[in-house]
């Protein structure tokens, strides 16, 4: 377990010297930060083929690179994306995890947090058949 003694930032619960270090990481979806010479990252390449799969159902994507550090309420409420039925919820999930885990068995099981509303926990099936949480969703 690291420890610091820095205070953390004014709002949060991350030391400032472990936010400064967090923040130095690339981001391994982002195009722009993979070295001259260097392949795409394994994170890029899935997160361009859950895009390519959203975006052939007819979901708009955009992606919107800014400062990695925004408010809980940046990062769900104001997102501005239409309200979805809990189908469209579904069929939205089974796109993606197909699209990065193809053939992998998935569920979502219902999930409440502070921060969702509705939620779903989403889980695929390892080859022994035990469930996995790979993500969370509103």
């Amino acid at each position: 377990m690291m420890t610091t003694t820095a205070p953390p930032l004014p709002g949060s619960h991350v030391p400032v010297d472990d936010a400064r270090r967090l923040l130095s990481l690339h981001d391994l979806t982002d195009p722009t930060q993979v070295g001259p010479g260097q392949p795409p990252h394994a994170v890029q390449l899935a997160a361009d083929e859950i895009v390519a799969a959203l975006a052939a159902t007819g979901v708009p994507v955009h992606r919107h690179r800014t400062n990695p550090v925004v408010a809980v309420a940046d990062n769900y409420d104001r997102l501005g994306y239409p309200p979805v039925t809990e189908d469209d919820l579904e069929a939205q999930i089974r796109t993606v995890v197909t699209a990065a885990l193809p053939g992998m068995p998935q569920r979502t099981i219902p999930a409440v947090h502070p921060y969702t509303r509705a939620g779903r926990q989403i889980e695929v099936a390892d080859e022994r058949g035990a469930w996995i949480e790979i993500g969370e969703c509103v």
